[in-house]
């Protein structure tokens, strides 16, 4: 007769080997990877973790991803195929530590894939391609903003976007944008401009409860440049 501890020691042993049978059989091959120089001129603070392209050669995945990490970053790369999805796990095996961080490329070369229809996943992120290498910057939220401008929700707290002018005049002295997910709205950015209509400075929070970034508007032009959004 089974014991109800042996029936439940046999169900255990059963569930585990299929569990690393099932990650064995998903494991794909990294076949090599190849780092980028560290491009000091791109600002990791405002840096996102994105697709920059994947593409078949043969029988291989070739794929060319973006991120900021420490400047002593040395990759050690693992994948996993399962379903539609594709899971990038990366390691720094640098055993020092560097006091600045840095935006790298990184091109990886993978067997096992069939096609480049699947959805990319490193560091439980979802890795998208971006026209731009940087996060969400105020221009593009007043591109895109159709919802009417000075709102409150119904806590009356602040949401979406705000202007404040100069007294007597049509002249934006501020633009404000306030988080329409959080829980409770925070300030996201802003853009100050002076009565010329000149942008001064531009602030840029980047987690909620973080610290904002404030940009001079020369480096907030490099930046929209940089993320391809000026001429």
């Amino acid at each position: 007769m089974i014991t109800a501890t042996r029936y439940f020691n046999q169900c255990f042993l059963h569930m585990l080997l299929c569990l690393l049978f099932s990650d064995y059989a998903a494991a794909q091959d990294v076949l090599s990877t190849g780092l980028s120089a560290c491009d000091r001129n791109m600002r990791p603070e405002l840096m996102r973790s994105r697709l920059i392209s994947k593409e078949m050669h043969g029988d291989s995945l070739l794929l060319t991803i973006g991120f900021a990490e420490n400047c002593s970053f040395r990759p050690d790369l693992r994948a996993s195929f399962q379903n539609d999805t594709l899971f990038l796990f990366k390691k720094n095996l640098s055993e020092s530590h560097a006091m600045c961080d840095c935006c790298f490329e990184l091109t990886i070369a993978l067997s096992g894939i069939p096609d480049t229809n699947f959805v990319l996943m490193m560091s439980g992120n979802e890795l998208r391609q971006s026209r731009s290498p940087y996060v969400k910057l105020p221009d593009e939220y007043v591109a895109e903003y159709k919802s009417p401008l000075n709102r409150v929700n119904k806590d009356k707290l602040r949401i979406g976007l705000w202007r404040t002018y100069y007294e007597n005049s049509d002249q934006v002295q501020i633009e404000i944008y306030y988080s329409e997910t959080w829980d409770v709205p925070e300030r996201m950015w802003f853009k100050f401009y002076d009565k010329d209509g000149n942008l001064k400075e531009v602030g840029i929070r980047l987690v909620r409860h973080g610290t904002v970034i404030v940009y001079d508007a020369e480096d907030y032009s490099k930046i929209l440049k940089q993320a391809n959004l000026s001429d």
